[in-house]
């Protein structure tokens, strides 16, 4: 990512200033006697208005700090002067910025403000500055001369400082962000020997929100494990689907064979008029994925931040449980939700330090929705939004939908034999679903959760019926009543701008030809590919026609093989893929709160 957010170190505004000065004071105080009509000798010597004290920053927000009127008008006014939250690594020491210590010259993301020295260089010998932050303090540090000496200062968090010593130089202050979405004042007041306030300057200060993004965000590169040809077949979907320079491909064996990096972080961002900073927000799942993103992501203009406090969590506090609508009438930027319950006498919800962490963000309103009715208990389970340029809103819900799946399965002949379902879900044929209570159970998810959800979402994110679009699918009854997944869950998928990344549901015959290999991926014999598609199918998957026949023309639907180490493990496609995404530049935060 290529940063504006330094300033240059001399400003030909300010030089031409110094000048002025400099020849004003050089020339000597002129007494001019008038011929007055009374022939007195009154001194009628010109006043010299003394220099307004005057504190400078780029609060008109167009990358230049000039000391301009546009600037003085509406410094003190929220935002003021907007800031990154300083969580990157630009000095690649692998710890994140915010961190107090010396600054380097990698450095690129604190802030300049100017106190201009004409006012200091009339002041008598002896002057101070005092600065006074009021507000989220600890949101902020503030240097002089390199040195933290307000705010989060490292040791403790410091409010009011005095410096001594003002001998009539500029000044070097400078401020970076040390939390996300703080609002703060600065004030610098210069104060005489014996005390006396001269003068005053307040600045407004404020550090951008952390924002997630949305599936209709550009996509720009794609993570997956590499399990070695056990995953194989479904890396080389990806591949031919996004291109091999969109995919980086992590060794599973490094990072404790864990293979759910959906599960693990969140990609975020923050928004400044000098340009965004991309970021991942680390679970507290703390996995075998545990620092993959310390390892591979955080560096120079890419920062990293964790926000929780339960060691490992619970399942909830894995992020396919954390996702982010595209924007919505009221919210340009789009609403956070996640799942969880706080009903009952032992509520089931996200870490609690992570909740009030995202409430505090406020500009993507996160909404808390019912998802302890499943075995996992994620959003990507049953919803996922896709971009549709047909729609007015931009995007269509996917919603999982059992009624369409058994109208699939009682249009098929009852003694259909399903290969890959025999093993590994007990239902060898089509029939046997039908007959084993598993529609009933699913009646009884719909009237239970999945209606009630589906009108809190209409309410709450402002949808309507025509905002839906349905995905067949069935979960089957686990644990004593929870659901997962009974045929691969195509909801659970990645969204690759125009390109979906579904999982393969496998609802087919097997003719016997096929065998699996060492790994247990289904291999076709030659010529054996008859519908002409390239993927493991012999016979046409009524699901995937489902599919192809209802989705957004725009889009392109990529059928993946994630059955054995994903679906057979409680996940899918979406659980083991994850998207960094460009950052959204329109809005800004600040324009819409």
């Amino acid at each position: 990512m290529t940063s504006n957010r330094t300033y240059p170190a001399s400003d030909p505004w300010l030089d031409r200033r110094r000048r002025l000065l400099a020849l004003i004071l050089a020339i000597p105080l002129i007494s001019l006697t008038a011929c007055d009509k009374d022939n007195d000798d009154d001194d009628d010597s010109a006043d010299v208005e003394p220099a307004a004290f005057d504190m400078d920053a780029d609060t008109d927000r167009d990358g230049t700090l000039d000391g301009s009127e546009a600037e003085d008008a509406i410094e003190a006014d929220a935002p003021g002067l907007v800031l990154l939250v300083n969580v990157d690594d630009d000095n690649a020491d692998g710890e994140t910025d915010e961190i107090p210590k010396s600054i380097s010259d990698e450095e690129n993301d604190l802030v300049p403000v100017v106190i201009q020295p004409e006012a200091l260089a009339q002041a008598a010998a002896g002057s101070q500055i005092r600065l006074t932050l009021d507000g989220d303090v600890g949101s902020f540090r503030v240097y002089w001369d390199d040195t933290p000496l307000i705010g989060s200062t490292g040791d403790d968090v410091k409010a009011e400082i005095t410096v001594d010593n003002v001998d009539g130089t500029e000044p070097q202050l400078s401020i970076e962000g040390v939390e996300f979405h703080g609002s703060a004042t600065l004030t610098a007041t210069l104060v005489s020997p014996d005390g006396e306030d001269l003068g005053e300057d307040v600045l407004a200060l404020s550090t951008s929100p952390m924002m997630l993004y949305s599936n209709l965000d550009p996509a720009e590169m794609l993570w997956v494990a590499n399990i070695n040809m056990s995953n194989q077949l479904m890396r080389d979907g990806i591949e031919d689907a996004i291109g091999a320079e969109n995919m980086t491909e992590y060794s599973v064996g490094s990072y404790g064979w864990d293979v759910w990096i959906q599960d693990e972080f969140e990609f975020t961002y923050q928004q400044t008029p000098g340009g965004p900073m991309r970021m991942v927000l680390d679970s507290i799942r703390n996995r075998g994925l545990d620092d993959l993103a310390e390892d591979e992501m955080l560096g120079p203009d890419f920062g990293w931040l964790e926000r929780g406090e339960t060691m490992q969590g619970n399942s909830l506090d894995a992020f396919g449980n954390l996702d982010c609508s595209p924007p919505l009438d009221g919210y340009p930027l789009g609403r956070i939700y996640y799942g969880g319950t706080e009903a009952g006498m032992s509520p089931y919800q996200v870490d609690a330090a992570l909740r009030e962490f995202l409430d505090e963000q406020a500009v993507q309103a996160p909404l808390e929705i019912d998802t302890t009715w499943l075995a996992v208990g994620h959003v990507d389970e049953f919803m996922a939004f896709i971009p549709d340029s047909t729609s007015d809103k931009g995007f269509r819900l996917l919603w999982a939908d059992y009624v369409s799946a058994v109208e699939i399965l009682e249009g098929l002949d009852p003694n259909m034999s399903l290969s890959r379902f025999a093993d590994d879900h007990g239902y060898a044929t089509v029939g046997e679903i039908l007959e084993d209570g598993v529609i009933e159970y699913n009646e009884d998810l719909v009237t239970d959760h999945l209606d009630p959800l589906k009108a809190q979402l209409m309410d709450e994110f402002g949808l309507v019926e025509d905002d839906f679009l349905i995905v067949p699918g069935l979960y089957e009854n686990v644990y004593g009543g929870y659901a997962l997944s009974l045929i691969p869950g195509m909801v659970n998928l990645a969204v690759w701008n125009d390109t979906l990344l579904i999982a393969d549901p496998f609802f087919r015959e097997w003719n016997g030809a096929d065998e699996e290999d060492a790994n247990g991926n289904y291999q076709l014999d030659d010529g054996e590919d008859l519908n002409g598609d390239g993927m493991l199918n012999t016979y046409n998957d009524p699901f995937v026609q489902f599919m192809e026949d209802t989705m957004p023309e725009q889009l392109e639907l990529v059928f993946l093989d994630n059955w054995n180490d994903y679906h057979l493990m409680m996940g899918e496609v979406h659980c083991g893929t994850n998207i960094v995404r460009t950052p959204v530049s329109d809005p800004y935060w600040w324009e819409v709160e």
